[in-house]
């Protein structure tokens, strides 16, 4: 889908792409990237301009496109790729390769048809965090209804390093069945949750005015990408 989504229209979530950049730059310019569900890369690409990039996608088909854009892109040197998929424990899993590589997902979201079932290696974002030579600032989840796993296996890394969170997250179909309980999970690790919704900019946060975020207030599926900013300790 993504791939299709930038041949025909030229690019994808480069609004929310530059929104996540800006927060970054704002508040962790000298931190490293980690983008979980990187798919074919274009959000690993374009944010490899500003910091080290490490980007975990899972499918092997979509893992060697990823490769392909990277070295295309002679950014290697920016971009670690890691053929790996995110959860709350280390291990092999099973994973469901969908028809659109968008959907594939370690369970069935029946937003696609499943070409097949693989094994796939799981680690947890604590345990990639500790072979990273310095703190994440910015982090990205696109896992397909799988976000609370990811989030319950990087809780250290989430109270210590406080990153901005990209975050989807979809209740439509079998994705996500609980959206709202996702946002509070991540919120209680000290951090403010906004949707994208364009033309609605912030009157407060110096980094996001006039960026198009509004102050989450229930799920909408319609507004699936989340960014979470971390709120000041003390």
């Amino acid at each position: 889908m993504i791939a299709r989504v930038v041949r025909v229209t030229g690019g994808f979530e480069d609004t929310e792409i530059d929104i996540a950049a800006a927060l970054f730059g704002a508040l962790y310019p000298d931190r490293c990237i980690v983008d979980v569900g990187a798919n074919i890369g274009l959000h690993s690409l374009a944010w490899s301009r500003l910091a080290p990039v490490v980007a975990v996608e899972p499918a092997p088909e979509t893992f060697a496109r990823l490769e392909a854009n990277v070295a295309a892109n002679g950014l290697q040197g920016r971009v670690r790729t890691l053929r790996v998929a995110a959860g709350d424990s280390v291990g092999d899993v099973n994973f469901f390769v969908a028809a659109d590589s968008g959907f594939s997902s370690l369970k069935n979201t029946h937003h696609a048809p499943i070409r097949e079932q693989i094994t796939v290696p799981c680690t947890t974002l604590d345990a990639l965090a500790a072979q990273l030579p310095g703190p994440i600032g910015l982090l990205k989840i696109d896992v397909e209804g799988l976000e609370r796993t990811v989030i319950a296996g990087a809780a250290e890394l989430l109270r210590r390093d406080r990153p901005v969170l990209m975050v989807e997250i979809f209740g439509c179909y079998d994705s996500n069945p609980d959206p709202e309980g996702t946002v509070e999970d991540i919120r209680a690790y000290g951090y403010e949750p906004f949707v994208y919704a364009s033309g609605s900019p912030m009157l407060n946060e110096t980094a996001l005015q006039d960026s198009g975020l509004i102050r989450y207030e229930k799920h909408l599926d319609y507004r699936y990408n989340y960014f979470f900013v971390p709120r000041p300790l003390g």
